[in-house]
């Protein structure tokens, strides 16, 4: 047996002739740590038989007196490696040995991989290929982990993201197997060099955090059976610059210097130049092969530029997603996808984004957008494509309607259908699911519960080949599933009843989507508490994930850092402060700070909006844009209807997120109308625009008994309005603008608010140097 484990050792060596000093070195390696022999045992009799040789030039090198640094002859090498090479055979099975052998070849391998990886400008499928070499190599024992990181940080930056932050995290969870199946599916020119961007990369990352087994945490089994991501397809950045390059788009870029007014009336072109121009062959092919490959599947193209979803820069909701039915003949399948990719990459071309680049000191950065291509999370009924609920998660609850709920336990925005209701400023209500209780509701009765409840459902019309949004009576006739009964309830003679067992509910009475089912049985709000909690962990800050349900499977679809105010101090709202002094105090939904010194009020009066026309109500989203750049520098506060940045103009002024950037808060006035109040802002991608430029938003409730709202404390100012703007100087009726210094002398108005008491004050005092 020995001679066959000599024979098989030495045979190795004379086959790998590059690997063979490596190889007797691991072997000496394992003889000395498993006690068979010393290092210091071989080399010192190494030593005795060169010193034993007969004098000759290899001799002359080994000089017993001349300490312990020299170096060694041919001779002495020799000796060590016949001597490794015997007591190896005597002491290791053929398999032990092809395990250091196997060993050996994957850490050069990984030398090699990582000196490539950190090459400057290697093109993708070389390192690709590097890649697939090293992770086909025969299982052997684990590289050291310095050098297993080294690698891990190289290809992090060539594939997917060089954002230190992100990598910090990567590196620990991502290994460099996993970056094998994402590159299969990565898109682009051969000689590209571009990555899979922040969105891509958040995904994949939060997923590997979560179902990690290496990561020491014991909870990883029960993420791999709770948690799936959605089939995907990534389209790299170099293929963005290439399609700029390709259709003489290049010019665009620059874009970002132009005025906010020039942006504004430039991108309806550019929208639709980019959605009309065309790749080069090669990546049509690729294109097409892959809408072959997965067929007629509802897809969603998303952005995922190197800029989203980083640290204290999210860019949420700042550029488009695409649904598409995919529906039909390859040849328009192709086409439609083509145009939403290119309507993706306009869409950083808008003035939110540019905007936001500016808020943040981005605005030099070349900005390079990836592409994420999935398939869409959902079930088909009949005709049309949804998942059964989806919806967003907050590592943080801003929206504590009682102290019941803890802050640090996270919030819930949750919808039947498509998530888009859950993040977008529509005309509708989501669950809000305060984690500390999930069972507790903002509304106290069930005729409040009805009224604030989800009225419409975003779906796939697969017929169509669109995306649409049904009434729930509408879409509830479609869909036939047990599950159904974790999501209705029923309205019936002031009543709401949960149904029981599998049915869905009862034909007598109206359905309310109610979700009560889905958060009795704990496990749904389990899941997203643990999560959050998990990723919060490992990024060292709360994170927002959005996510979505169908076939029994939840899916998680995005995660990112979660920007959050960092309030430590205890805030006392002032006492003695005179009523006639008072603008508002209120006793809901406060948040945490204190704003001083207030120069400005801006202030629309939801009634007097309700008045004016729907031309005008338009219109007055670009007098508070006006107002909003002439103001910069100064402390002002913005005081309006119902849900600013609504799409529709009836709940609120229309204003996008660079039209109202400069101010030091927003205040929603929620005014019954009908007896009801509008829904906050808590969650969506608004909110988070808020969050992250550091403005404070608040809703204010004039009509509750709790709050003081007395906008007649500025009855005797003037309107400064028609001076500041005067071309919409007609609409000094409805917008109100108030310099407060000027209405009473030398003071400015000043807002406490105590997030843990949920009060809140807004006065007027003097100027307060604190």
């Amino acid at each position: 047996m020995i001679d066959k484990t000599y024979e098989h050792l030495n045979n190795i060596l004379q086959k790998h002739p590059n690997l063979a000093e490596k190889i007797i070195q691991n072997l000496l390696i394992q003889l000395h740590n498993r006690k068979i022999v010393s290092i210091d045992k071989i080399y010192q009799h190494s030593r005795e038989m060169a010193a034993s040789l007969p004098d000759t030039g290899d001799k002359k090198k080994y000089n017993p007196n001349a300490g312990k640094v020299h170096q060694w002859g041919k001779k002495e090498k020799e000796y060590i490696r016949k001597m490794v090479i015997k007591h190896a055979s005597e002491n290791f099975s053929i398999e032990e040995i092809d395990r250091i052998v196997n060993y050996v070849s994957k850490t050069e391998k990984a030398f090699a991989l990582e000196n490539i990886a950190n090459l400057p400008g290697v093109s993708f499928w070389l390192l690709a290929e590097k890649v697939h070499e090293f992770c086909n190599l025969p299982e052997a024992e684990p590289i050291p982990l310095s050098m297993a990181t080294g690698i891990r940080v190289a290809l992090l930056k060539n594939f997917i993201s060089d954002n230190l932050q992100f990598i910090r995290i990567a590196r620990k969870h991502i290994r460099i197997t996993d970056l094998d199946p994402i590159i299969k599916r990565t898109l682009g020119s051969e000689t590209g060099t571009g990555k899979i961007g922040g969105k891509a990369a958040g995904l994949i990352l939060a997923y590997k955090i979560l179902t990690d087994e290496y990561s020491g945490d014991e909870d990883y089994e029960y993420f791999q059976k709770n948690v799936y991501v959605p089939e995907s397809y990534y389209l790299r950045t170099d293929v963005f610059e290439d399609f700029l390059a390709y259709n003489g788009l290049v010019e665009y870029q620059n874009q970002k210097y132009k005025s906010i007014d020039e942006i504004h009336d430039e991108y309806p072109l550019i929208r639709e130049l980019f959605k009309n121009a065309d790749f080069q062959p090669a990546i049509k092919r690729q294109l097409r092969h892959l809408l072959d490959k997965i067929g007629e599947v509802p897809l969603i193209v998303r952005s995922s530029s190197l800029l989203e979803d980083n640290f204290g820069t999210s860019f949420s909701g700042k550029y488009d997603s695409i649904f598409l039915a995919n529906q039909g003949s390859l040849d328009d399948r192709l086409s439609a996808l083509i145009a939403a990719i290119g309507e993706v990459y306009s869409s950083g071309l808008g003035p939110d984004p540019l905007e936001y680049r500016k808020e943040h000191d981005l605005l030099d950065y070349f900005e390079s957008v990836a592409i994420l291509i999935q398939k869409v999370v959902g079930e088909r009924f009949g005709d049309y494509f949804m998942p059964l609920w989806a919806g967003v998660a907050f590592g943080r609850n801003e929206y504590r309607w009682t102290q019941q709920l803890k802050y640090e336990d996270g919030l819930v925005r949750l919808v039947f259908g498509m998530g888009t209701r859950a993040v977008d400023r529509v005309s509708d209500y989501p669950r809000m699911i305060g984690l500390t209780k999930p069972l507790l509701r903002p509304e106290a009765t069930p005729r409040e519960i009805k009224f604030y409840s989800q009225k419409k459902v975003d779906v796939i019309d697969l017929r169509s080949n669109t995306f649409v949004t049904m009434t729930l009576d509408e879409i509830l006739d479609k869909i036939k599933t047990p599950e159904l009964s974790k999501i209705i309830s029923t309205f019936k003679d002031n009543h709401i009843t949960d149904p029981i067992g599998n049915v869905s509910y009862q034909e007598e009475g109206q359905p309310v989507i109610t979700f009560n089912n889905l958060l009795k049985d704990k496990k749904f709000p389990e899941l997203i508490g643990r999560m959050l909690k998990k990723l919060e962990k490992a990024y060292n800050c709360p994170v927002d994930l959005e996510f979505a349900y169908a076939n029994q499977k939840f899916y998680l679809l995005q995660c990112r850092p979660l920007t959050h105010r960092l309030v430590e101090e205890k805030i006392q709202l002032p006492d003695h402060v005179p009523e006639n002094k008072i603008f508002f105090r209120t006793e809901r939904d406060v948040p945490c700070g204190v704003l001083r010194n207030i120069e400005y009020i801006i202030y629309c009066d939801p009634l007097d909006y309700n008045e004016i026309p729907d031309n005008d109500k338009s219109l007055l989203a670009r007098v508070i844009s006006k107002l909003n750049r002439l103001l910069e520098g100064k402390r002002f506060i913005l005081l309006g209807p119902g849900r600013w940045g609504s799409s529709n103009i009836k709940l609120g002024i229309p204003t996008r997120y660079s039209d109202i950037n400069k101010t030091k808060m927003i205040f929603e006035i929620a005014r019954e109308s009908g007896g009801y109040t509008p829904e906050v802002s808590y969650g969506t991608h608004f909110f988070q625009d808020l969050v992250e430029a550091n403005i404070f938003y608040m809703p204010l409730y004039p009509d509750l008994s709790s709050t003081f709202f007395n906008p007649g404390v500025f009855d005797t100012c003037d309107n400064m309005l028609g001076q500041l703007v005067p071309t919409y100087e007609r609409f000094q009726k409805v917008l109100k603008v108030y310099q407060v210094p000027r209405c009473f002398q030398a003071q400015y108005f000043h807002i406490y608010m105590d997030r843990d008491n949920q009060k809140s004050l807004g006065f007027i005092a003097p100027e307060d140097h604190s």
